[in-house]
């Protein structure tokens, strides 16, 4: 998630919010899947970062079998100049009945073990849920790798959004055989059936001392972002701001409300005196059930959205047969989510993440709602947008501004003037398809914002300071300000390890609407360490939460 009043980055939306392309943002080149000697690969993994560095990369995950490699020595050697990024990773190494259910946890905070599981679905999700704990993000690694993991399985696990379409390994079967799918067409099953997912191409890379088994270079992804840090490579691929490939590079790739277009590299034939030696690009468009929609030469396609597209990815072919594949756009109408989810508590499945109140910062989940993620900026005024590429939302029967917005996700505000009761959430699309969805706002549902933004653990705050000694001798209290979404016009109070704390003042964050800051005065004689926080509004209590002292 990123950060817009300089605060920290919870605050805006429960899975990796992303600023609009635009010309802060360039095309970085990385592969997210490689081995050092620390596993299986045959060189150190000093070695294996210099080679990428070599050639053209401009970041690594190193990914060894259930082992989180260090990489602060090989940044401080090879990233000076900020022009090459090491970023850690493991792959987790799990299996059913013989069948290989690896998955790649993304720039983790710790490795996990294998969590083992009773299927093939059960052991995914077992191992998901262990690296989202970790603060990593997962891939689910080669599916067709003696073909354990099927479209059925990936249709099926949740929390997750990137897998390997691509896997440069030969023992990985991502062409599939006579006997079973390709890779790409599992893929077009799973988005037909309406869930969203990216593709990764990756070298699972081995070694450098044998080109005949694993080598580097052969696959890789295409991320556009801000900048060339981990928050920012890991968001811009979750949120699907990447191509794949083995091969072929895009001049471009922009994504509007109404179209897609692809600008080819290096595949115009007009360059070319003898036409001959030209192989020009094919640029495939490909929609619902892995169709393709237009077929084209051209070095700049376009392709318009059609009323009844369900998804339309790119598929681009040079006359060598290398392959870049850009991530699917979901443009039908939009399904119906089952409830608004409060922002700061982003679970559905606990009865608090469905609590919400006027001012509240509120999540709706579903498909179909953008076409991109986007992330909005406030205006001259301060005010953030009621449309944001095409998606708009009313809430409780007026225009709601919109802080985040991609074909699964919207944020938005619900209006602080609302009444408790019954209120209708309308979200209209950028082809103008809607999605309504009626809920029951209370007076007040009060829900702190936490640092890893599950709404659980420690909290988000801001100036956590002791007074000086006062003239009487002895300490003055801790003060904090912790941040909430859902207060309503209630008053608050708080307590901390169930002991009264004093609420000085309760203000509207001055940049993010729906946010409010608690000015909290701590006793002085609570012991260091952490406390249980919870605030309470209009006789609701919000999540507890902790806060180090």
């Amino acid at each position: 998630m990123r950060v817009l009043s300089g605060l920290v980055c919870i605050l805006l939306a429960v899975g990796a919010a992303a600023a609009p392309a635009d010309a802060r943002q360039r095309w970085y080149r990385g592969n997210t899947h490689t081995h050092t000697s620390n596993s299986d690969g045959d060189s150190s993994p000093r070695e294996v970062a210099a080679w990428y560095k070599a050639h053209g990369y401009d970041f690594l995950f190193i990914t060894d079998h259930d082992r989180l490699t260090g990489v602060a020595e090989l940044n401080a050697a090879l990233g000076a100049g900020g022009n090459f990024l090491v970023i850690g990773g493991v792959e987790v190494t799990d299996s059913f009945r013989l069948r290989p259910v690896h998955l790649i946890s993304l720039n983790p905070r710790a490795q996990t073990p294998p969590r083992h599981g009773d299927s093939v679905l059960d052991t995914l999700h077992r191992n998901v849920v262990a690296i989202r704990a970790a603060g990593g993000v997962p891939v689910v690694a080669h599916p067709n790798l003696k073909y354990a993991v099927s479209a059925g399985d990936l249709k099926a696990l949740r929390d997750y959004s990137l897998f390997e379409l691509f896997n440069a390994f030969d023992v990985t079967n991502s062409g599939g055989d006579a006997s079973h799918p390709s890779v790409e067409q599992i893929w077009d099953q799973v988005l037909s059936a309406g869930k969203v997912l990216y593709g990764v191409a990756a070298d699972d890379a081995h070694t450098l001392t044998r080109p005949d088994r694993a080598p580097p270079g052969r696959a890789w992804v295409m991320v556009r972002a801000d900048g060339l840090t981990p928050a920012e490579i890991v968001g811009a691929l979750e949120r699907g701001d990447f191509y794949a490939t083995n091969g072929v590079r895009l001049r471009d790739l922009r994504v509007t409300y109404n179209s897609i277009t692809v600008e080819t590299e290096g595949g115009d034939c007009e360059d070319f005196e003898d036409l001959e030696f030209c192989f020009p690009h094919t640029v495939e468009f490909i929609g619902r059930g892995g169709r393709v929609l237009r077929s084209t030469t051209e070095s700049v396609a376009e392709y318009r959205f059609a009323g009844d597209d369900l998804y339309v990815r790119a598929r681009i072919t040079d006359g060598f047969g290398r392959t870049a594949w850009t991530q699917p756009v979901f443009l039908a109408g939009p399904a119906a989510a089952h409830t608004v989810i409060n922002a700061a508590t982003p679970d559905p499945g606990l009865a608090r993440a469905r609590a919400v109140a006027p001012d509240t910062l509120g999540v709706l989940v579903g498909t179909g709602f953008g076409v991109k993620p986007e992330q909005a900026r406030p205006g001259p005024d301060g005010a953030f947008p009621l449309e944001l590429n095409g998606t708009r939302v009313s809430a409780c029967g007026r225009p709601s501004p919109i802080l985040f917005a991609s074909p699964t996700q919207v944020n938005f505000l619900i209006p602080p003037d609302a009444a408790p009761g019954a209120c209708e959430v309308v979200v209209t699309n950028p082809q103008g398809a809607q999605s309504r969805l009626a809920l029951t706002l209370r007076g007040s549902a009060p829900a702190l914002f936490t640092q890893d933004g599950t709404g659980a653990g420690e909290a988000v705050t801001y100036k956590l300071f002791r007074e000086l000694p006062t003239i009487f001798g002895g300490e003055g209290p801790r003060r904090v300000i912790v941040f909430a979404t859902g207060v309503g016009r209630a008053g608050v109070t708080a307590t901390a390890d169930g002991q009264p704390v004093a609420v000085e003042a309760v203000v509207p964050n001055p940049t993010l609407p729906g946010l409010t800051q608690i000015h909290l005065a701590l006793p002085a004689h609570l012991a260091p360490g952490t406390v249980t926080l919870v605030i309470c509004a209009g006789g609701a209590d919000s999540n507890a939460v902790t806060v180090r002292l």
